[in-house]
């Protein structure tokens, strides 16, 4: 470990102090950072030789955790010096996969014949192999010559970048620059590739986001899905693909204290997503099923030995963890036919390739469930109709005038309707910034007992728009901007704590940000309501034209979509 932390500059600075359970992960092949999957075996160079299959024995049944499952015991495919991880399998049965044996990452084909051959790749590493439907590889390349730190203050064009392997022999070069592109997968119909990506995220530690190539036109651009907060180790990794290329599965984490989540959308519209799974669960590595019907993946709950399979029927709303054995197991991908999954363990100290036979598989979908909309319940809203007496107004027409005002500041002492408890509240605001300084600028924000600005909205050193609220320990909830704002310009914000803690933030319109954080303070009877400083620091250089602020969903941020409505034929 102390070798390989050595080499990993382009790591996020902060991965580290996270909890043990997100850590893990990242040290045994977690696709979130391409770089992490050679970091058990940079510094030696390793001969590899490759023993035959396991004979496929007849091996007793292992019940999971309900009736709707049941497997053989795993049986190893791949054995020898070096890791194997990472598996895809083709349509033909052949499995590619990333070895370390020689002390790089190398992609190998173990053919269902039993014949290993090695993969053709440019130099250096070489991960996260993907197939398309007619037999040609996708897969990562990073160059060996630089750390990504080095490439992004380069503005090298060869960061970890994708290549297609046709079946006959021919690369082609799908992406260039000095971000990260991983874990690709492509579409069902062969026609988009998917991965994530780092692309326009300003230094390490921003996260990532998903993108996607037009497999029949490489040339076109690009197309990106930037709707995650970048900063704080918000990120997104391994999409997956239905079957019939309606909906999208991927890991996404939202925050350095977070765990890995699963989350699942239609590909029509990527903003429109629901969580598989739990907050307090960790999962990652999703692969759909070839019927639609289960989303295989890596995960970790509490009572758990180790990471293992499990299973997820998204339309039954039920999971179970598969019986792998020792060891921890991890990134699983489907055969051709549904009917097994191959997996990496490290039971035998190193990962190795391992298959398990699904000998009972049988879903059971819910029908759609009915949700009630969470109504908008208007707080208070700014009225400068008066600019010489500025007022906030409520649902019913009462005015409280500002008690201070000055130089484009206003503050409103024990401000009434502004005690949300722990519901879903939202703050809507108008302003312009005329000029950056080195320390916050607040635009509003309001004081609780015992807490200084317990919601807020402010202006970062760095030039970001920041969401924030408190946590009942104190801790500062933040959701930050993607981009620097632009002075003179009249922004809209919009932005919603759940009660679940999930804070979301739209400016100018544009598809919400999204963090999950824990659940905001309980809040009582508010104490002040601040709009253009603290109070008496923190003054924001610009205007504030417009605020409003209440309870549950405005109109221009919509409740989010529940998991079944997702699954909703009738809502395409």
């Amino acid at each position: 470990m102390t070798y390989a932390l050595r080499h990993l500059s382009w790591m996020p600075k902060r991965m580290f102090t996270i909890g043990f359970q997100q850590i893990i992960p990242f040290v045994s092949f977690v696709p979130f950072v391409p770089f992490v999957p050679f970091l058990c075996a940079m510094n030696q160079r390793h001969s590899f030789f490759f023993g035959c299959l396991a004979l496929c024995m007849l091996t007793p049944l292992h019940a999971a955790d309900v009736s709707w499952l049941q497997h053989t015991s795993p049986k190893q495919l791949t054995f020898g010096v070096g890791n194997d991880t990472e598996p895809a399998v083709a349509a033909n049965g052949d499995i590619a996969f990333q070895s370390d044996a020689d002390g790089f990452n190398r992609l190998k084909i173990l053919s269902s014949d039993g014949s290993l051959r090695n993969v053709a790749t440019p130099p250096g590493h070489a991960i996260h192999p993907a197939w398309t439907p007619d037999g040609n590889l996708v897969y990562a390349a990073i160059n060996p010559n630089q750390t990504s730190t080095q490439a992004i203050e380069s503005r090298s064009q060869d960061g970890c970048n994708l290549y297609l392997l046709s079946k006959e022999g021919i690369t082609t070069r799908l992406t260039t620059g000095h971000w990260r592109d991983f874990t690709p997968t492509v579409a069902p119909d062969g026609h988009t590739l998917w991965f994530a990506t780092s692309r326009n995220r300003a230094k390490i530690g921003d996260g990532s986001h998903l993108a996607m190539i037009n497999l029949q036109n490489i040339s076109a651009p690009v197309t990106e899905f930037a709707f995650t907060s970048g900063g704080n180790f918000d990120a997104i990794a391994s999409p997956t693909i239905s079957n019939d290329g309606k909906y999208i599965c991927w890991s996404q984490i939202k925050g350095t204290y977070s765990n890995w989540r699963l989350i699942v959308a239609r590909t029509s519209d990527l903003t429109k997503n629901a969580p598989l799974s739990d907050v307090n669960m960790s999962c990652y590595s999703p692969k759909w099923s070839p019927d639609g019907q289960f989303i295989a993946c890596t995960g970790y709950k509490n009572g758990d030995l180790g990471w293992g399979i499990y299973i997820f029927e998204p339309r039954a709303k039920r999971f179970t963890r598969l019986d792998t054995g020792s060891g921890n197991s991890k990134n699983p991908v489907w055969t051709p036919d549904g009917k097994a999954i191959v997996f990496e363990n490290n039971s035998s100290g190193l990962y190795k390739l391992y298959q398990i036979d699904l000998t009972e598989l049988v879903p059971n979908p819910l029908p759609p469930q009915q949700h009630d909309d969470v109504k908008p319940r208007l707080a208070q809203r700014l009225d400068l109709t008066n600019p010489q007496s500025p007022a906030i107004v409520n649902s019913d027409g009462e005015r409280i005038i500002a008690t201070t005002v000055k130089d484009g500041f206003y503050a409103f002492n024990k401000p009434p309707r502004l005690d949300f408890g722990d519901n879903t509240f939202y703050l809507k605001a108008t302003f312009i910034i005329r000029e950056f300084t080195k320390e916050s600028q607040v635009i509003c924000g309001c004081f609780y007992p015992g807490f200084y600005l317990a919601w807020q909205f402010h202006v970062t050193p760095d030039q970001k728009l920041a969401f924030a609220s408190r946590s009942p320990a104190k801790q500062y909830l933040g959701l930050f901007s993607i981009n620097k704002l632009q002075l003179n310009h009249e922004y809209h914000v919009v932005a919603v704590h759940e009660t679940n803690g999930t804070m979301r933030m739209s400016i100018d319109g544009q598809p919400p940000l999204v963090t999950q954080q824990t659940k905001s303070v309980t809040l009582g009877q508010a104490e002040k309501l601040v709009i253009g400083s603290s109070g008496g620091a923190f003054h924001l250089h610009g205007t504030v034209s417009a605020f409003e602020c209440g309870l549950g969903y405005p109109s221009n941020m919509p409740r989010p979509l529940h998991l079944d409505e997702i699954f909703n034929e009738q809502d395409h």
